[in-house]
């Protein structure tokens, strides 16, 4: 097997582990609330905190890859969620709970856009998409894992053991990636500090503005919004928890629908249509979501939406690998703190429009900022974005 491939798949086991660790305590929350007798907005703070950590350390990560090495730092933050999802499992209160769920946000950081980083570094960008969009087989299919897998151990073994298997997969990860990765390398010293200098001379890159603008709207009307499917679906048909969120299991399934074909889909589509029908896609997909009842419609909604959010989130990871050529590191790092961030805190403000006006209202204003995307994202791949002379992919 090439060494590429073979570096190609450590990093896919790197995202597959990171993203099963985001969505490892989203169904764990009663049971965190019951064992440690707090109530459940308490132990909703273990979301945030980890959200938080990961999106704030991404100016942290990017800036030391871009000075030190990509897989190098890569191998550190490895061994940081190593240490701490063990540190997770081992916790005897709620705030030593909360403080290492937070660490783990914090050493996650540095994984997944960094590994985005490297597929930029080491492929030429007629392929990169199609390349992005097959590691997103493993981050999506992780994120899938994790939050069934958690479930899974606390009805059977205990929520202690979902964060054993992760600190070994992370553990698995490191020793794979620096086995089938070359020799970590230095980059040379600058004088200067190191984080201000890369971030502002990224930012200042043509189009970096207007990707980070867009990654906002993103998350805002798509991740933010789509946070909620769970528990409107627990409000309005009173469905149980787990059968809703097996429903929210067709939105992962939408983007490893498009992940699949995606190598196909970005030979026969120029980029512009498809941003367009992704925007659309998800409108159709939230405006639907404020009406429909029966559960295989919840079904076709949550999978329409899985798949137009996802392709227009492969879309944004690709222009973060090129905004700033010379400095991808930084750049997909910037481009991952403003998704996260800006989701963490859509989500406080949905919670209240929810709580004053309801799901319905929600899903519909998701709707129309998910086509607002769509169609400014279609004028910046026409005219203003480094992807608008992408060639299709061979």
């Amino acid at each position: 097997m090439p060494p590429q491939i073979r570096e190609r798949l450590a990093l896919c086991a790197c995202g597959f582990f990171s993203a099963a660790s985001v969505r490892a305590t989203d169904t764990l929350i009663p049971v965190f609330a019951r064992e440690f007798a707090v109530s459940i907005g308490t132990a909703s703070t273990l979301l945030t905190g980890f959200l938080l950590a990961y999106g704030l350390m991404q100016w942290v990560f990017g800036p030391l890859a871009q000075h030190h090495g990509t897989v190098r730092v890569m191998l550190y933050a490895l061994a940081g969620s190593t240490l701490m999802n063990l540190g997770v499992a081992l916790a005897d209160s709620y705030h030593t709970l909360l403080v290492f769920r937070t660490l783990a946000g914090a050493s996650a950081a540095g994984i997944v856009p960094l590994c985005l980083a490297r597929i930029a570094e080491t492929v030429p960008l007629v392929n990169r998409q199609s390349a992005i969009a097959r590691f997103s087989l493993a981050t999506i299919t992780g994120l899938m894992a994790g939050q069934w897998m958690a479930g899974r151990m606390a009805d059977t073994v205990g929520w202690r053991v979902t964060f054993v298997i992760l600190s070994c997969g992370f553990l698995i990860s490191l020793l794979a990636l620096r086995r089938h990765s070359p020799t970590p390398q230095a980059m040379p010293k600058q004088p200067g500090t190191i984080t201000l200098r890369y971030v502002v001379t990224a930012l200042q890159s043509p189009g970096a503005l207007s990707t980070l603008g867009l990654t906002t709207l993103l998350a805002s009307f798509g991740s933010g919004v789509l946070s909620f499917v769970v528990a409107s679906l627990r409000h309005t048909t009173q469905m149980t928890l787990s059968d809703a969120g097996l429903l929210t299991v067709c939105i992962g399934a939408g983007g490893l629908l498009y992940a699949a074909f995606a190598p196909k889909i970005l030979e026969r589509t120029p980029l512009p249509r498809l941003a367009l029908c992704a925007g659309v896609l998800l409108c159709m997909a939230l405006t639907s979501l404020a009406v429909v009842r029966e559960p295989w419609q919840v079904a076709l909604a949550c999978l329409a939406a899985g798949l137009g959010y996802y392709a227009a989130l492969n879309i944004m990871q690709t222009a973060a690998t090129e905004f700033a050529p010379d400095l991808k590191p930084t750049a997909v790092t910037l481009f991952a703190s403003c998704l996260f961030c800006t989701q963490a805190l859509a989500v406080l403000v949905w919670g209240q429009v929810v709580d004053r006006l309801g799901f319905p209202v929600l899903f519909v204003i998701g709707g129309c900022g998910a086509l607002l995307f769509g169609l400014l994202l279609r004028g910046f791949l026409t005219t203003g974005s480094p992807l608008s002379a992408r060639v299709a992919p061979r």
